[in-house]
């Protein structure tokens, strides 16, 4: 990469294709640095067609040129790229990889921004993996962009911690906008010395072998098995972390109570006595200690529900559905519904 002149500030462009991105866009709009968005055709996205639609009408109302640009034309691009004379590129959320003409387009160079510790937790999902595991530490992540995902040197970073009740939305705010943080101090590096501060290959040796978390290899997004909860093989913090990273999420972490599929959107490790009872029994309803249930090896309060019906406290719950004690809650793997289907 050759050297900027002084005091000369880089023209970005930004692909995205979430409100995650929405913080670092800010930053350059205001600062003029940004030259324009490039988001994916939502028709290919799916489920994640809103998420892109609701990014462009925010776009619009901002007043920033934006493009969609489907999967297979997307080496095209390069001829909006060259309207707009940009010299830098940032993936902040983009859900296809870049083709080769885009990586070698930049004079500045391609970087992507990724939410994790790399090399620990590469993929689309860093965010939820990271609650699930009960990490308690993470980052955000400048690299370069290569043709592999997620290799590149590393040329900025900034460490965040998780908290202990942190949900998917509040730490992904959060890590938004650290983002715009980083970007501004990797764009200030750029324009006073011509290059980053660093310009590091990823530690390839940071992850144990012997470690078998989910996601931690490979970050890909969850499917609904990976919501289910199973009260007799998990323990207490660990269907509370399941629970805290599939808040925010379409439906989030399911159980199945008189057949019926409940999200559980917060639940408690908590002190209580389980008296032998079998993994997934109620124990206690009432206050103050709230509607408590049997784990492996703990008991669980299970603190916001949510249905069909509507979300509720977990006492509201038991009320509006008539939960006793004694009454045994179902894993979604082990309920006659989930079996038929």
């Amino acid at each position: 990469m050759s050297d900027l002149q002084p005091r000369v500030k880089p023209k970005v462009v930004v692909f995205a294709c979430s409100g995650f991105a929405l913080q670092v866009i800010h930053f350059l709009f205001q600062n003029k640095q940004l030259a324009g968005v490039i988001l994916p055709d939502p028709a290919e996205l799916g489920a994640g067609a809103s998420e892109v639609n609701i990014l462009a009408a925010q776009l619009q109302q901002m007043g920033v040129d934006f493009e969609c640009c489907c999967k297979g034309k997307l080496p095209l691009i390069c001829q909006k790229l060259d309207e707009w004379q940009v010299n830098l590129g940032l993936i902040v959320t983009f859900p296809h990889k870049l083709p080769v003409e885009i990586i070698t387009y930049f004079e500045l160079g391609v970087f992507n921004l990724h939410a994790s510790n790399l090399p620990k937790y590469p993929g689309a999902n860093p965010i939820y993996w990271q609650i699930r595991n009960q990490e308690t530490e993470t980052a955000v992540v400048l690299h370069r962009a290569e043709k592999t995902v997620d290799s590149g040197n590393i040329v900025a970073e900034r460490s965040v911690p998780i908290e202990a009740l942190d949900t998917l939305p509040s730490l992904s705010n959060r890590l938004a906008y650290e983002s715009s943080l980083l970007v501004a101090d990797f764009l200030d590096a750029l324009v006073e010395n011509g290059k980053p501060n660093k310009d590091e290959a990823q530690a390839r040796n940071d992850i144990d072998s012997d470690i078998n978390l989910p996601g931690l290899y490979k970050a890909s997004r969850p499917n609904q098995q990976d919501f289910d909860i199973d009260f007799t093989a998990m323990e207490a913090e660990e269907i509370s972390a399941i629970c805290r990273a599939g808040n925010g999420q379409p439906y989030g972490a399911v159980i199945y109570i008189k057949n019926v599929p409940v999200n559980v959107f917060q639940a408690t490790p908590v002190d209580y006595q389980t008296y032998g009872t079998k993994p997934g029994t109620i124990i206690f309803i009432g206050d103050p200690e709230g509607l408590i249930v049997s784990v492996k090896e703990g008991a669980l309060r299970l603190d916001v529900l949510g249905s069909a019906d509507g979300v509720f406290s977990g006492l509201a719950f038991a009320e509006r559905f008539q939960l006793d004690a004694g009454e045994q809650l179902l894993s979604a793997s082990h309920s006659p519904l989930k079996k038929q289907a």
